[in-house]
């Protein structure tokens, strides 16, 4: 029996956003997909001269030079499964549901990876703030040596970097990997301030100087010199483990295509054969990268 596929887009829209609660706390550039596939960024040129007690007359009049920044949205698909019609019949649980949850939930994991990596990969060094805290085993998948841990001094030096950027103090996001939580959460100090604040249906496991603290698994990986990896790269003995900050408005999502493909009944396989598509993207928002950072452990 094949599937509803317009009860299932919005399904996995849904379980996109579920799986991946802080991607809400981004711009949401839906509406801006052109063709499907690209996203434009307009970005506003220099703000006009103010001068004090102005002698010249006339004033000068400039025009203002604005321009635009573009991605492209990536394409995740799954790979094509089959559901044989013996297994429809003979197996006590639904293996299709069973496949479609597996399916969509995976493709969520990894879409989220390499949305994290599209906000984070043009900051530069500058925003990037180093632990400070003691020497500890290093956090990063295959990592050895020591790395110092996160500490609240840390979270702190994240605000007054984006404080001095004068970035709008509402709406402020800090996405930790659990090592780095648990690292916090260690602080005796800091406890009882989690534990007030914790908002699991929004995802929210905490706020810290101004900031809406979110945990994941894992979100950024940097190599010793502090290159940003892709999601999908072999891990390394120096890599290091990093968190990233930001603004709700200086970084963006675009979803595009959510398709679910399903052809039953393939004779030549004897059973049914369905895959998903979707199309997602993103980037910060701003040419000059200002409203995102990283906290990264290094030794």
């Amino acid at each position: 029996m094949a599937v509803n596929k317009e009860l299932w887009r919005p399904d996995i829209i849904e379980a996109l956003f579920k799986s991946n609660v802080w991607m809400n706390r981004s711009f949401n550039a839906d509406e801006y997909v052109v063709g499907a596939r690209i996203v434009h960024i307009p970005q506003a040129g220099a703000p006009s001269n103010v001068e004090r007690n102005r002698v010249n007359l006339p004033a000068p009049i400039v025009k203002r030079g604005d321009t635009d920044i573009t991605y492209v949205l990536d394409e995740y698909t799954s790979d094509p499964r089959l559901i044989t019609d013996i297994e429809k019949k003979e197996l006590s649980y639904d293996k299709r549901q069973s496949v479609i949850r597996d399916d969509t939930g995976i493709m969520m994991q990894v879409s989220g990876d390499n949305m994290l990596y599209n906000w984070a990969k043009n900051v530069p060094s500058t925003y990037k703030v180093v632990t400070t805290g003691t020497s500890a085993t290093g956090t990063a998948p295959g990592a050895t040596g020591n790395r110092k841990i996160v500490t609240e001094a840390d979270i702190r030096t994240a605000q007054t970097q984006l404080n001095k950027l004068n970035v709008p103090k509402d709406g402020r996001v800090m996405i930790l990997p659990s090592e780095f939580l648990n690292q916090l959460m260690s602080d005796n100090n800091l406890k009882y301030a989690f534990q007030q604040v914790v908002n699991l249906r929004e995802g929210s496991v905490g706020r810290l100087w101004g900031f809406d603290l979110y945990e994941r698994s894992t979100v950024l990986i940097e190599t010793t010199g502090g290159t940003l990896k892709l999601p999908e790269a072999a891990s390394a003995t120096d890599d290091n483990e990093c968190a990233i900050f930001y603004q709700e408005n200086m970084v963006e999502r675009a979803l595009g295509e959510v398709n679910m493909f399903d052809n039953p009944g393939k004779a030549e396989y004897y059973g049914d054969i369905i895959s998903f598509l979707v199309r997602l993207g993103g980037r910060n928002r701003r040419a000059d990268n200002v409203g995102v950072g990283l906290i990264c452990a290094r030794p």
